[in-house]
């Protein structure tokens, strides 16, 4: 059998915290224990002469104890404590997997998102794998602090235990992989780290007393691979919210988010204004989640009760408020659009620890999203924008305006990107125009606009509208305004993308305007009332 032997790489860019991946992860030599030869003996193949030798292998270890990792591992249980396998352990050492490729490779593809580019510890590269043996089933977890997914799945556990193996080496290896069984082996041989590649002498020195395990994954065809992986004891505890679960329908949730998460800012310097404002009340069997960036506000309710037959019980649990980062949400969202309409997704908050916690199964993945929640006050959007009256209302074809302002948009520029509309009642037609230095485009869209409006004339960030509209679940819009200088309202109408799931969407844009003029505006208008 040919053996490929792979190192694991740090993926931090470079300087000190190169140094210290490189001294943390694994290199390359020889191991000791190979697997046996191709051959047959006694008329069996040499694979099944090799699992054989295994399945001995793993029976004179049963004599050793070794703890649940993954029950210790589990949501369930509150915490990830991946330190409690100690280095060198039995729990640790000795794992053997047989699983299918395709599970490995799709909850790889879910856990890979967590894994930073550029981690803060070495041993975040990696990827953590839990074998348990009891369950018969293997737990894939990847963290950035901030954010954890985990992937569970069922696997054929001949023997249990847990490793850090490096995220980009073995997301590669078994992406390439044919369909089929693949074997995790887990010697209990190590790689002195003296043996790898260093840069410096101290570097060296302090590298010689610790070692890499190894993990021999093999194939459907006989083919193999030695990945270098790190310790489960150096993969950083990550704690789990477990008290007040809830279920919530997964489809309204999809719907609902998809109509918030666009208005939150991508401004690291507005912190909190990058995460969503998340009120649940499950008395009321709600949910309310509302995004702003300043410039923009989403503001959606929904029914948390369930979709026709599926409707079921209000819970008298207290309400739960948190702002959870717009980051966290779009990985829910992406992953729930695969999964069926009739699913449930468990929610759990923890408020001294401002953690939050996603639950759901899709396909035959058992999925979860740990996320760390913001920390400071969230504005209140509702009381802003109450400020202002929405007497004047115009009711728009959601797609002609959408697609008029798309053509448009090839005019703009991220500095100058100020858009026109003119609502023409005589007419009943909105006139849309940008200009720059370099050109100008016109369209016209039809609408219906009241005899009191007039002429009137307004001005959005093109981005901001074009947004705000493909977030609308409907066939058209009504637009609310007043003034010029004041917040505008868009809310759904006509036939909705979801009609089975109750949501009440509300938008505000700001429009661009010049504050004196709108200033001179508001004088004469409050001299005249």
């Amino acid at each position: 059998m040919s053996v490929t032997r792979l190192k694991q790489t740090n993926t931090s860019s470079t300087g000190e915290t190169n140094k210290n991946a490189k001294s943390a992860v694994a290199g390359a030599t020889q191991i000791t224990t190979t697997p046996a030869k191709l051959e047959r003996h006694n008329g069996k193949t040499a694979k099944q002469t090799k699992r054989k030798k295994l399945v001995e292998s793993d029976e004179q270890l049963n004599s050793i104890e070794q703890p649940d990792l993954l029950s210790q591992s589990d949501a369930v249980n509150g915490s990830i404590p991946a330190k409690s396998a100690s280095n060198g352990s039995a729990s640790s050492q000795g794992m053997h997997v047989i699983c299918q490729q395709e599970a490995l490779d799709s909850a790889l593809a879910f856990v890979k998102a967590a894994v930073p580019t550029k981690p803060l510890q070495p041993v975040l590269a990696n990827i953590l794998a839990i074998a348990d043996e009891q369950e018969n089933k293997v737990k894939l977890i990847a963290s950035d602090i901030s954010l954890t997914l985990s992937a569970a799945f069922e696997a054929h556990v001949l023997r249990g235990g847990a490793i850090a193996l490096p995220a980009e080496i073995l997301v590669s290896v078994v992406g390439k992989c044919p369909k089929g069984e693949i074997s995790l082996i887990r010697s209990n041989a190590t790689v002195a780290a003296k043996n790898r590649k260093t840069k410096s002498k101290a570097e060296t020195e302090a590298q010689e007393t610790n070692s890499s395990p190894v993990v021999l994954l093999e194939d459907s065809q006989g083919g193999a691979v030695e990945i270098y992986g790190m310790d489960a004891g150096e993969f950083p505890e990550i704690s789990v919210p477990t008290t007040n679960l809830v279920s919530l329908p997964a489809k309204a949730v999809k719907a609902g988010l998809k109509g918030v998460i666009f208005a939150a800012s991508t401004d690291d310097s507005k912190k909190i204004l990058t995460g969503v404002q998340w009120l649940h009340s499950a008395e009321r069997g709600q949910l309310r989640c509302t995004a702003t960036d300043g410039h923009q506000v989403a503001l959606i309710a929904l029914s948390t009760n369930g979709i026709g037959r599926k409707q079921r019980a209000k819970s008298h649990l207290s309400d739960q408020t948190c702002i959870i980062p717009a980051k966290t949400l779009k990985e829910l969202t992406r992953n729930l659009e695969k999964i069926e309409v009739d699913e449930w997704l468990r929610f759990a908050y923890d408020a001294p620890s401002k953690r939050v916690r996603f639950e759901f199964s899709d396909k035959k993945l058992q999925k979860e999203i740990i996320s760390q929640c913001l920390e400071d006050t969230y504005p209140d959007c509702q009381a802003l924008v109450e400020r202002y009256q929405y007497p004047k209302q115009v009711a728009i074809e959601t797609n002609a305006l959408l697609s008029k302002l798309d053509r448009l948009s090839a005019l703009a520029s991220k500095k100058e990107n100020a858009v026109k509309l003119l609502f023409d009642s005589s007419t009943q037609e909105i006139y849309l125009t940008i200009e720059r230095d370099y050109g100008r485009g016109t369209q016209t869209v039809s609408a219906t606009i009241p005899d009191e409006l007039g002429k009137f004339e307004i001005q959005f960030n093109i981005n901001y509208l074009i947004d705000t509209l493909k977030a609308l679940s409907s066939t058209a819009v009504n637009f609310t305004m007043d003034r010029p200088y004041t917040p505008v309202s868009l809310k759904p109408a006509g036939d909705l993308e979801f009609p089975g799931i109750a949501i009440d969407a509300t938008y505000f844009i700001l429009p661009l305007y010049d504050l004196e003029k709108a200033k001179q505006e508001y004088n004469a208008q409050s001299n005249s009332d």
